[in-house]
């Protein structure tokens, strides 16, 4: 059975410090022999989604810690939309030097090979794997208004009102679509899905008659806090 991390903020900051040495040993080795040092500029990290969602946070905490590692800025550079194609597209394409990375996920270099019959890279032939920098579990929330406070009550909600609850989810696709579904078809249920562009956007819309699915450090953090509730239990001693 698979082993499922709860990271918090400060497991991700670990493991984000394990990571930088790997990225620093690759970005040397593809530059060595080289007449300069790497980096010779700026370099980019690309998030594939907008700002406020699980990959973007984890990206600022990485360009943070890589800047001050190679004394050369690291800048986030939000590109959303498409289900992450549009960013994952333009690192595809940009030189490669060293000087783009991408903040892949399961949906850019996975999901989105079978949903798709075409896509404008390929995630084996365009992209070398650096190291896995984090991993986020899923959560179900719902508006504090919603006639529910388990699992149980929702389903039992969503039978007793078919295809009157709505379900966001950060894109058409994405894994917490198809987790969506797939509740969906578990539970004999029938809700609305309404995707939307990244984890931010999606909990912002979270009202009376919404649920949503995403990943915890997405769904649960900063100012949002208070406008959800899990539905569930987090495991004891950690903290969304």
């Amino acid at each position: 059975m698979q082993d499922h991390r709860w990271i918090t903020t400060g497991a991700i900051r670990t493991r984000v410090l394990r990571v930088l040495f790997a990225i620093a040993a690759l970005m040397l080795s593809a530059l060595a022999g080289a007449a300069t040092a790497f980096p010779e500029r700026a370099v980019r990290l690309v998030v594939p989604y907008p700002p406020g969602g699980s990959t973007d946070a984890v990206a600022r905490i990485l360009a943070q810690r890589l800047s001050g590692h190679w004394g050369k800025p690291v800048v986030v550079e939000n590109q959303g939309g498409a289900g992450g194609l549009i960013g994952t597209e333009l690192v595809a394409k940009a030189a490669a030097d060293g000087h783009t990375l991408l903040m892949g996920t399961a949906q850019t270099h996975a999901l989105n090979h079978h949903l798709y019959a075409k896509l404008p890279y390929d995630a084996f032939r365009d992209f070398v794997p650096v190291s896995l920098v984090a991993t986020t579990p899923l959560v179900l929330v719902v508006h504090p208004s919603v006639e529910a406070r388990s699992v149980l009550e929702l389903v039992a909600l969503a039978k007793k009102r078919p295809n009157a609850l709505n379900f966001a989810s950060t894109s058409s696709g994405g894994t917490p679509h198809l987790a969506g579904e797939l509740f969906k078809s578990m539970a004999g249920i029938e809700l609305v899905h309404v995707p939307y562009r990244g984890s931010g956007p999606a909990v912002a819309s979270i009202g009376g008659t919404w649920s949503g699915i995403g990943s915890a450090a997405g769904s649960a953090g900063g100012s949002m806090r208070w406008i959800i509730q899990s539905l569930g239990s987090w495991p004891a001693g950690n903290s969304p």
